[in-house]
Parts: C-alpha cells; sequence; structure tokens
C-alpha cells in the first residue's frame, strides 16, 4: 500500500511533535532531578541530628545511672552502724520497701530492756524468711506489746 505525499507528511508532522515532546519531557526530568538533589541532604542532615540527639540522651543515662549507683553507695557507707551483722537480702521486698535500712543485730529481750530508757520504743518483729511478723511499741515503761 503506497502512502500519498500528504499522508507522509502527516506521520512526518507528527513525529516531529512527539520527539519535541519527548525532548521536553527529558529537560522537564533534569529540571527535577536537579530540584530534588538538595532535598535528599536534608534526610541526611536530619538523620545526623538524630544521631546526635541519641548519643546525648545515651550519655545522660549512663551519667545519670552513675550518679545514682554514686548515691546508693554513700547512702550505704553512712548508714551502716558499728554492727558487724552482714545485711541479708529481705525477700519479696523491692529494693526501696526495706523494713530499716541496716538489717539490726539480733537482741534477747534482756538486752533491749539494758539498752532502752524511759522514751518510745518500737520493736519489730522479722520470721526467718525477712518478712515482718510482728510489731510493738511502749511509751512508758520497759514491757512491751506485741501484735
Amino acid at each position: 500500500m503506497a502512502l500519498s505525499d500528504e499522508e507522509k507528511n502527516r506521520i512526518l508532522e507528527e513525529e516531529k511533535a512527539r520527539l519535541e515532546e519527548e525532548q521536553y519531557r527529558a529537560q522537564v526530568r533534569r529540571e527535577l532531578q536537579n530540584q530534588s538533589r538538595p532535598a535528599a541532604q536534608a534526610p541526611a542532615n536530619s538523620r545526623t541530628l538524630r544521631l546526635a540527639f541519641v548519643v546525648v540522651g545515651i550519655i545522660a543515662v549512663l551519667c545519670a545511672g552513675f550518679f545514682v549507683s554514686l548515691g546508693h553507695r554513700s547512702i550505704k557507707s553512712t548508714a551502716s552502724g558499728p554492727s558487724n551483722a552482714a545485711p541479708t537480702p529481705v525477700k519479696g521486698l523491692g529494693p526501696f520497701d526495706k523494713p530499716s535500712p541496716v538489717i539490726p543485730a539480733k537482741l534477747s529481750t534482756a538486752q533491749i530492756a539494758e539498752r532502752a530508757t524511759r522514751s518510745v520504743v518500737i520493736v519489730e518483729n522479722f520470721n526467718e524468711d525477712g518478712e515482718k511478723a510482728g510489731q510493738g511499741v511502749d511509751t512508758s515503761s520497759l514491757t512491751m506489746a506485741f501484735s
């Protein structure tokens, strides 16, 4: 099938229009890529900033932990008195729920009476598991009531 000159010219014009459109699209793509390059650098900066915050946060947590442990050491060293009894862990209690800072030496009733003067006396009794078994208070004499 032979094409007429008019049809050939129309096809050539359509092809030129397609080529011009393709070149225009390629140019627009290049411009968009050039515009997106600075935007691609912004996430790198935000990643760096985020990493810096994470590192500073980790350092802050480590410093806080150090100072807290330092504080616990000073509390333990000042709270320990003349008692030679080694502190034993109390079952069922958390680190801040201990009945007293140092587990006192076991005293007999006679020893308590020797040490007590006319004052308020609170006696706490613990069982073998370290759980509080009873408490007594005396405000007037050396007789003690246990609950």
